[in-house]
């Protein structure tokens, strides 16, 4: 079984700092993995919530105060998987990704005089961008 070491003053403080921090970055994840319906969403879900318990052991009553408002604080990057959203990394992460443009695309785009386009694809949805632009 694991032990809790107490720590005090400034140490705690950045500790509680510390703790604060990743349960934010995971709770974001969470929501992104969620929405996208990631096989690790659990997993993931599963270490923050061992984040949370070390700042209720740690820092009860910071754990008091912020309990309530961390149910909602990334609701904005929700969505349903095959959905867009321009707030969720992992949507943005995978439309910034260039997909090998078919041999039509690159004709059109030789027709258009445009050799700078290039396909973007997110979710299955194919449009047309210029970088940079």
């Amino acid at each position: 079984m694991p032990t809790t070491t107490h720590i005090s003053g400034l140490r705690l403080t950045r500790h509680v700092a510390r703790l604060l921090e990743v349960r934010d970055r995971l709770a974001l994840y969470v929501t992104e993995r969620e929405s996208h319906n990631l096989d690790d969403a659990h997993d993931v879900f599963m270490a923050m919530v061992a984040v949370e318990d070390q700042l209720a052991v740690q820092a009860p009553q910071v754990h008091a105060r912020l309990v309530a408002a961390w149910a909602t604080a990334h609701e904005a990057i929700a969505h349903e998987p095959g959905e867009f959203n321009a707030r969720c990394g992992t949507c943005c992460g995978a439309s910034a990704r260039p997909k090998a443009e078919s041999g039509a695309a690159v004709m059109v785009n030789r027709a258009a005089g445009d050799r700078a386009s290039r396909p973007c694809v997110c979710h299955g949805t194919v449009s047309m961008v210029t970088p940079g632009g």
